[in-house]
């Protein structure tokens, strides 16, 4: 039987060395089960165990009596099946996994609740002591709405994320320089044939990914948002797209399936088609073949300039002492089409560098209002990988009201101190000052403060939202293509297995034609 971890304050510390002591043999549980016991199923990824340890410690010395009891695995899927299996044969009453849990949210009925998770109310309004802003004021502006579900007519918090997580392009410090970073992705396109000669008979490339995880698709729903607009792109995710009311002669969002037609959707994976088109020869040849680890590992071995990852690559950069940073994501240069006084990406480009303050930028003539708070809009964009990632406690849990406590402890400053700390510069995603705790700033290195300039207070996040039933219900994606991941699609060796951008449109208007799309609204119970 595999040794859970166990912490309790009844086996803490003796002589300074924590203990952990099973309840029971194996075949029995190793632990009490009942209000004053916290069980976290937990999954350990890419940030590790650490942090969740050492909240759980510090929160036993402050509730004696108490204990905490965190399981982990790597299966997260093992997780979101246990949580639906209801209290018969699932004790936890904190469940902490990365993946998607949306199409749980409304499985509460059998359990006789609304929703499968508790409501986070109470901890969202928690103050702690020396505060004086609530958990949900302190939350940082792109992950506001992000917890936000509306079942049987009641809009409330169901859960928390638990990382403030970013994924974009990361770029190799010793390879490319920082003047020499994209503003436009015709930029980043030119760049990529500019490394591809310098890097030639090197063993090196411009970029290298995996073709087994999708890391290049948070770019394209970035480049799609730039260009659809955050509002547009938002509502994709509730089915609906301006369309023309003839009866008004007013443009209003109605549920079509024209979403799959979107501007935006195609100009953006047209990108992401060139960038990774094999014959282009931009990417690794090996990349379509590489396991995630493996293609992180070698970027970070400097076999290549540029790598789509996430912040959790944090974990990985000391061990092979390099030197990368987040790139903020390049605005999709077809962007201009929707702008009356910007005409060529050259002028774009100008506009993004007054944007960000480069050194003697300067706004181009005629340039309008209009124009520049679209183009920093785009400019502000982020992809936050860590909707994901969330922390909620199961509406059938035993110790709820103390799982709350956990919870309201977790998100404290001090609490998020700990995390800080323990994930070497990753934090939770709410506003205090880690860089002013010099303990705290210690541990982040400089590819984490990269991270944090971009995770500003004007960042824009985008992701892929699950608060409409059309997506938590009716499963509705961004795109329909499931053969394999769309990096294997784009960059497939064989000319015959590669996919275009309007092949993957096509399966999406193929595949929800009137009768797919009645039947997606009757999943989502809108029919």
């Amino acid at each position: 039987m595999r040794k859970l971890k166990i912490f309790s304050t009844a086996a803490l510390i003796l002589g300074g060395i924590m203990l952990t002591m099973p309840f029971a043999g194996c075949g029995q549980k190793e632990y009490e089960d009942n209000e004053n016991t916290v069980v976290i199923d937990f999954f350990k990824g890419d940030y590790g165990i650490d942090f969740i340890n050492n909240l759980a410690e510090a929160f036993m010395e402050k509730n004696e009596g108490k204990t905490v009891y965190v399981k982990d695995t790597v299966l997260r899927n093992q997780i979101i099946d246990r949580l639906k299996s209801g209290p018969k044969s699932n004790d936890a009453d904190i469940v902490m996994t990365n993946g998607a849990a949306y199409g749980t949210i409304g499985l509460g009925a059998q359990f006789g609740q609304p929703a499968i998770f508790e409501p986070l109310t109470e901890v969202y309004d928690y103050i702690a002591p020396g505060q004086t802003k609530s958990i949900r004021e302190l939350t940082q502006k792109a992950f506001k709405d992000v917890t936000s579900f509306t079942i049987d007519g009641n809009t409330k918090e169901y859960f928390m994320i638990w990382s403030s997580g970013l994924q974009g392009l990361i770029y190799n410090k010793d390879l490319l320089s920082e003047d020499r970073l994209p503003k436009t992705t015709d930029e980043l396109i030119a760049l990529a044939g500019e490394l591809k000669e310098e890097l030639k008979g090197k063993n090196k490339s411009a970029f290298i990914y995996s073709g087994y995880v999708d890391y290049w698709t948070p770019l394209h729903l970035v480049w799609w948002a730039q260009y659809a607009g955050e509002e547009a792109y938002n509502k994709f995710y509730e089915g609906e797209i301006k369309q023309l009311n003839p009866f008004t002669g007013e443009e209003e969002y109605t549920q079509s399936p024209a979403i799959f037609t979107m501007p935006g959707r195609e100009e953006a994976l047209s990108v992401m088609e060139t960038l990774l088109k094999n014959s282009n020869g931009y990417c690794d040849k090996n990349s379509t073949a590489l396991s995630f680890t493996d293609a992180q590992r070698n970027f970070l071995k400097g076999q290549a300039a540029m790598h789509p990852n996430g912040d959790w690559l944090g974990t990985s950069i000391e061990k092979e002492n390099a030197d990368v940073a987040f790139m903020k994501t390049p605005v999709i240069s077809a962007i201009i089409d929707k702008l009356d006084t910007v005409k060529d990406d050259a002028t774009l480009s100008k506009v993004i560098a007054y944007i960000d303050g480069d050194e003697g930028a300067e706004l181009p003539s005629g340039v309008s209002e209009a124009d520049l708070q679209t183009v920093t809009n785009a400019r502000n964009m982020i992809y936050l990988a860590s909707t994901t990632h969330f922390v909620g406690i199961p509406s059938y849990a035993n110790a709820k009201p103390l799982a709350k406590e956990f919870l309201k402890f977790m998100y404290s400053e001090e609490g998020a101190m700990i995390f800080a700390k323990s994930t070497n510069g990753a934090n939770l995603p709410v506003n205090y000052d880690y860089l002013g705790n010099a303990e705290v700033a210690s541990k982040f290195s400089d590819f984490q403060k990269s991270r944090l300039a971009i995770m500003n207070e004007d960042a824009i996040g985008i992701y892929q939202r699950p608060q409409h039933p059309i997506v938590y219900k009716g499963m509705l994606a961004p795109y329909s293509y499931n053969s394999g991941v769309l990096e294997a699609a784009f960059g497939a060796t064989n000319e015959n297995d590669r996919k275009t951008a309007a092949d993957i449109i096509k399966i999406d208007t193929q595949k929800y034609d009137t009768t797919g799309w009645n039947n997606l609204l009757k999943l989502a119970g809108l029919k």
